[in-house]
């Protein structure tokens, strides 16, 4: 599945409302630690069919970043049912894996 670039607030709340299966990669161009998860933040992408991936860049939506207290980056929330249920803060490669493997369970 592609993985999905958020441009605004409101896309970003009507993707939550949707209610399905949502990784948020809360991220900017210019972090070094944001470059080095993008392959794996687009391999789960392509694995996990039934989970959809979004994209935002905090430089291009800043509004989202203090909506959703976004204080580093990386930062991944997953989402289920509409409500936030996970959180990975940083380049830890091994629990975002880890967090998604348990969200698409």
């Amino acid at each position: 599945m592609p993985i999905v670039y958020v441009n605004s607030l409101q896309e970003l709340f009507d993707l939550i409302a949707t209610g399905v299966k949502l990784v948020v990669d809360f991220k900017a161009a210019w972090c070094e630690p944001c470059k080095m998860m993008a392959p794996l933040f687009q391999r789960l992408a392509q694995e996990h069919a039934d989970v959809s991936f979004v994209t935002v860049d905090m430089d291009e939506v800043p509004e989202i970043a203090r909506e959703f207290s976004i204080m580093s980056m990386p930062t991944f929330k997953l989402f289920a049912k509409g409500d936030a249920v996970d959180e990975v803060v940083g380049a830890n490669t091994y629990l975002l894996e880890t967090s998604v493997r348990r969200l698409a369970g």
